[in-house]
């Protein structure tokens, strides 16, 4: 998939991030972009749409994250 992506556009490296396909390091890396910001901003002149709400598995990962916090509070606390 990489050296197919490598030849890819810009834009088709920008539609597999914001579709999920690639996550934003793989999109950095492919499009030779420094800084998140820049990859947004990227999408923003190519028109690529920003997703706005989170796929299932990204809930799923920060709920993961949110209880190890909460426990982490917990045994602090005690």
């Amino acid at each position: 998939m990489e050296k197919l992506m490598a030849a890819s556009s810009l834009h088709d490296i920008l539609v597999a991030w914001q579709q999920g396909r690639m996550d934003y390091r793989s999109a950095m890396e492919l499009a030779q972009i420094d800084t998140l910001g820049e990859l947004y901003k990227a999408a923003e002149h190519s028109g690529v749409p920003i997703r706005t709400e989170p796929y299932e598995h990204e809930l799923r990962q920060a709920e993961m994250v949110a209880e190890l916090i909460r426990g982490q509070a917990s045994l602090k606390a005690a």
